[in-house]
């Protein structure tokens, strides 16, 4: 028996199909480390 990953679940299919969760995040490599928006030198005041 093959299925797809469109496989509809039916009641029946409920006691030869146990459930596993899996998961996965795409994040890319040192996107989040700085940003060059926060790495600003601080304002020279003029007094």
């Amino acid at each position: 028996y093959t299925f797809g990953i469109n496989h509809i679940v039916r009641s029946e299919d409920w006691p030869v199909m146990p459930v596993e969760v899996v998961g996965f995040r795409l994040q890319p490599s040192g996107f989040f480390a700085g940003s060059p928006a926060i790495d600003v030198p601080p304002p020279v005041s003029k007094c």
